[in-house]
């Protein structure tokens, strides 16, 4: 991103470091254009390793905007720029512009902006091998005017697109989660998460997508295409390559000061990946339920459960990122399912309420399963009170612990204080009492 310094009127470029890749040395470097009052951005390969710690610094530090301009350093508070205030409720509020259902990027006038500054190019003669020859470089007047096409593309077709449900015209529910984007971007409508051309990717493998099987290629495709996606940098000194990550890969809707679009060819991916992996496998023998677990009926020998923690995790908010892509003419068996978060039904909070809709729950399941059955719960959390708890759900739902064995990390993590003693995930074995 990039906004207007209100000292000087400078458009400046927004990142909290410009290392773009530590394994080959290379970074991006601010250029000062006066007769424009912006910056050049030029890609440096190579760089010594003074230059890649100096280029960890970013121009954006502990939530201030902070940049060098003849030989002065000017430092501003993103909420200042932002216009955070405090209406006559005490609400927390802002400057931003609510984008609207047309927006897919930002217009000239709005405090942030967004801007291409490196891409990552594959060697035209690795293409298919088990190894690529990549490198980057800074972005020319071709690449702009490539990208000018998509949004030209996209700014014709969007309402075309959302009203054949293709692309997404379902408004952002407000929530512990879903807020940051509101609050934090402006972001009022599932699509503004994507950049144009996330948008013109996702948008034509839906119209070409029929099967079920694709169905689910698409999901795994929109949590690698959206602008919630972390660039990693490697490492230079345990390897590793330059990609682009997951948004879920923190489970959450972190909006981001920068972030990696993959290009086309590296955006399908995910997609045919996913499509490949599921059609090798035997899905006949396999029954999917969306149920609410207290009104459960179906009797089983094991239950498998993940449970929520004190909102530890809001899935109830961050599923409808994808209900909002495929809630419309979606194929076979998923045009028989409930396409809403159905966010009433979510066992929330720690206290009293939380606990009774947690042993309702375990006590539906626990009815339901023969006297010799079992239950194996995951539990991840760093409040221990948190486990204290659990225990007591088991004990008033019908069930006692009878084992408990942790799960180690590939890397294990050495805890330097009891909170962090339940960092690792801990799997409990629970029987009839």
């Amino acid at each position: 991103m990039e906004t207007h310094c209100p000292e000087t009127g400078w458009l400046v470029p927004m990142s909290p470091s410009w290392a773009v890749s530590k394994r080959h040395n290379v970074y991006a470097k601010l250029i000062p254009n006066p007769q424009e009052k912006r910056f050049e951005i030029e890609i440096i390969t190579g760089a010594s390793q003074e230059e890649m710690e100096t280029a960890e610094k970013g121009t954006v530090q502990d939530g201030n905007l902070i940049y060098e301009l003849d030989e002065k350093v000017y430092q501003t508070s993103i909420k200042t720029i932002r216009g955070d205030y405090k209406d006559q409720d005490k609400v927390n509020r802002n400057k931003l512009r609510q984008w609207e259902k047309s927006d897919f990027k930002p217009r000239p006038d709005d405090i942030f902006q967004e801007r291409l500054y490196c891409i990552q190019w594959i060697a035209k003669e690795t293409l298919g091998k088990s190894t690529l020859d990549t490198y980057f470089a800074a972005v020319t007047a071709w690449d702009l005017a490539n990208e000018k096409k998509v949004e030209d593309i996209v700014g014709k077709s969007l309402r075309t697109w959302q009203d054949k449900g293709l692309v997404p015209d379902m408004e952002i529910e407000a929530g512990a989660k879903t807020d940051e984007p509101i609050r934090t971007r402006g972001w009022r409508y599932w699509h503004h998460l994507f950049n144009p051309r996330n948008i013109l990717l996702i948008s034509n493998l839906k119209k070409i997508s029929k099967e079920s099987i694709h169905f689910l290629g698409i999901a795994r495709c929109l949590d690698y295409n959206n602008k919630l996606t972390r660039w990693f940098t490697g490492s230079r000194t345990d390897g590793g390559s330059d990609f682009t990550t997951n948004m879920f890969s923190n489970q959450a809707l972190n909006t981001l000061i920068n972030w990696g679009c993959r290009g086309s060819l590296d955006g399908i991916e995910p997609f045919t990946r996913k499509t490949v992996t599921i059609k090798n496998k035997i899905l006949n023998n396999h029954s999917v339920f969306v149920l609410d677990v207290k009104s459960l009926s179906i009797r089983n020998d094991i239950f498998i459960t993940d449970p929520p923690y004190a909102d530890a995790v809001n899935y109830e908010e961050i599923t409808e990122f994808f209900i909002a892509w495929l809630r419309k003419n979606p194929p076979p068996p998923f045009d028989q399912w409930i396409w809403d978060s159905r966010r009433s039904l979510a066992i929330k909070g720690d206290g009293e309420d939380f606990r009774r809709g947690m042993v309702a729950a375990y006590s539906a399941m626990t009815q339901n399963m023969p006297d010799n059955g079992l239950q194996c719960v995951m539990f991840i959390h760093q409040d221990t009170s948190v486990w204290s708890d659990m225990v007591s759900i088991f004990w008033a739902a019908g069930l006692q612990v009878v084992s408990a064995c942790g799960i180690s990390p590939p890397k294990p993590v050495q805890p330097s204080n009891k909170a962090a003693m339940c960092r690792e995930p801990l799997l409990c074995y629970c029987e009839n009492v």
